[in-house]
Order: C-alpha cells, then sequence, then structure tokens
C-alpha cells in the first residue's frame, strides 16, 4: 500500500469512475482469499462482473484511504429463498425493510485496521438513513474470524442452513445473522 495511512478512511457509494480502481482491487484481493473461509471461487464470485452490476445498481461501496481502495461491500435488498428457512427475529417484514451484506471484502496487506469494522458500522447507518429495520447476511460456518466480528459489530445469530455452492456444484453450510436497526 502507497504510504497513505495518516489520511483518513473514507467510505462512500462507487461511482462509475471507481471501476478501474475497483477492478485492480479486486484483481489484487481476491486471490489471496481464503477459500476456505469464504468459499468465494476467483473468477466465479466475486467477480469483477458483479462488482460492476453493483456499481451500476448504486449499492457497492467501497472505504478508501486516499485513493487506494483497501475494502468494499454490496448492500441491497436481495436474498436467496433459503433465508426463508431461517427463524428471523421478525419473519414478517418485508424485503424494503431487509438490508443484506453481501461481499464484504478487505485487504489483507491492510487486515486488522479496523476496516471491516468501519464498512460495517456505515452499513448501520446507510440502513438508518433508508429506514431498514434489520441487516442480515450469511457467512460460510466455519468462518469463524468473520462470525466473531459480526457477533462484536451486535449481529445475532439466526440460524443454520445450505446455499447452493458458487460453482453450482453442491452446498455451503452458511450461518445467518441479524442485526436489529
Amino acid at each position: 500500500m502507497e504510504k497513505n495511512e495518516d489520511r483518513p478512511l473514507i467510505i462512500r457509494q462507487a461511482q462509475k469512475a471507481d471501476e478501474q480502481r475497483i477492478a485492480e482491487f479486486y484483481q489484487r484481493v481476491i486471490p489471496s482469499i481464503d477459500q476456505e473461509l469464504t468459499s468465494w471461487i476467483p473468477g466465479v464470485y466475486p467477480s469483477i462482473k458483479s462488482a460492476l452490476e453493483a456499481i451500476g445498481e448504486g449499492t457497492f461501496y467501497l472505504a478508501a484511504i486516499g485513493e487506494y481502495v483497501a475494502g468494499t461491500v454490496i448492500l441491497n435488498h436481495i436474498f436467496d429463498e433459503e433465508y426463508s428457512l431461517i427463524q428471523w427475529q421478525d419473519p414478517q417484514l418485508k424485503t424494503p425493510e431487509i438490508m443484506i451484506i453481501h461481499t464484504l471484502v478487505t485487504d489483507p496487506a491492510i487486515r486488522k485496521k479496523g476496516i471491516a469494522q468501519q464498512l460495517l458500522d456505515f452499513t448501520v447507518e446507510l440502513a438508518k438513513e433508508q429506514k431498514v429495520k434489520v441487516i442480515r447476511l450469511d457467512v460460510l460456518e466455519r468462518n469463524i474470524p468473520a462470525k466473531t466480528l459480526y457477533e462484536k459489530k451486535g449481529f445475532v445469530y439466526r440460524g443454520t442452513t445450505d446455499l447452493v455452492a458458487w460453482d453450482g456444484e453442491g452446498a455451503d453450510r452458511c450461518d445467518f445473522y441479524e442485526r436489529t436497526i
């Protein structure tokens, strides 16, 4: 990382002009993600294509230190049908009242700097602004570091079920969390 460490972390909605920096971030970071903890498959998911689609939909957010992209997240109201199998606190909520966290990624070269925590704090504030009632997410059952972070940030475990694997072959055992706003 270039010498931006004295600069503040800024989290904001990504714009079309950010596409090249985000593509570079994904190319730099995705190959180093531990597939055993995420079940993500480089070139399949997360992909630059899915990131660009989310930018176009206005649901892609980036955390940057100066021009250096340090983390990203997709925040929307789209969830897999398996979410209906989970015992949520309020299962009657309508889709616009539910924000879903997808693909929270931070640069491994600068982990343990609180970037993921700040992305989660940003998510909570955005949910409040958008009058969302709950934030939900799924995480691979064996991803203890991520689950520990989510619990530290007030997310409550609600259940476990399988989601179709990213390559369409088999299933991933996932835990589901939510945080009431």
